[in-house]
């Protein structure tokens, strides 16, 4: 054999030898990562390990133990949805976060996330505003339970989706509504909760009264007025000419109630049937 080939032989082997021990030692920590540790390991492995692998069983006995969980540690059972380790560690003092909770949130774990707010984990309006796209009220709730606040926007939302229920109840919670929103409901011919916007403090005006008496609305126009809109001459004019007849006498009411010393001697005539 000449001296080259048996350098090729050495270099060959030598690269076998150590590709090998390679495969061996991975094959190893592949089968310690699931099989648990040894009973004589610190209760810190064994609880991390435990968790890892949702063992609760194990993890109880090393938290018994003394082991101290890790938030780290908590966040894996929070993103693993696993309620019931997660509590083991809450009360072996592990410390919560508003990612995990947000992370609740995104799972539709209301359970789980109200576990993690009595803990002290802190709700966002992000986290709210999540939950009213979702429609889930009753999940909005429990975040406004523990101090998320409604916004403008989040009301709106409801509005446009005309959802009432949910938008009383992100009001209760101080979500203040305004004209705009009101407009919306005028336009889409909402009374109730048209109503409502304006008992809580939405604030009807012409252009909405307008609008209502070119549709010759007399019950909602009526509603405006009793909440604040003026009325006009123009509006008046506009259902006189086109024969509205029951809404110009309201109107009419309204104008002379406004200027009581002054009388009108409008008469409204309604169309001859065609």
């Amino acid at each position: 054999m000449s001296a080259f080939t048996k350098t090729l032989r050495d270099i060959f082997n030598t690269r076998t030898i150590v590709l090998l021990a390679g495969l061996s030692a991975f094959a190893g920590y592949e089968v310690w990562e699931n099989r648990p540790p040894k009973s004589d390991a610190p209760v810190a492995v064994q609880l991390d390990w435990a968790v890892h692998h949702n063992n609760e069983r194990l993890a109880a006995s090393m938290l018994a133990r003394g082991a101290v969980p890790t938030s780290e540690e908590l966040s894996v059972a929070v993103n693993n949805n696993e309620q019931r380790l997660g509590e083991m560690l809450l009360d072996g003092k592990a410390q919560p976060t508003s990612d995990m909770l947000y992370t609740l949130v995104r799972n539709d774990n209301l359970s789980f996330a109200e576990t993690l707010m009595d803990k002290g984990a802190a709700p966002t309006s992000d986290m709210l505003f999540y939950m009213v796209r979702e429609n889930n009220l009753q999940f909005a709730q429990a975040l406004m339970d523990k101090g998320a606040k409604p916004t403008t926007d989040m009301l709106f939302y409801m509005v446009r989706e005309n959802n009432l229920q949910f938008a009383e109840a992100l009001m209760a919670r101080g979500a203040a509504p305004n004209p705009d929103m009101l407009f919306y409901m005028v336009r889409e011919n909402n009374l109730q909760f048209a109503e409502v916007l304006m008992t809580k403090g939405a604030k009807p005006n012409s252009d909405m009264l307008y609008y209502m008496v070119r549709e010759n609305n007399l019950q909602f126009s009526q509603a405006l007025m009793d909440h604040g809109a003026v009325p006009t001459s123009g509006m008046l004019d506009t259902a006189i000419s086109n024969g509205y007849v029951d809404i110009s006498h309201a109107l009419m009411n309204k104008l002379q109630s406004a200027q009581p010393g002054k009388s009108s001697a409008l008469t409204v005539k309604r169309p001859a049937a065609g």
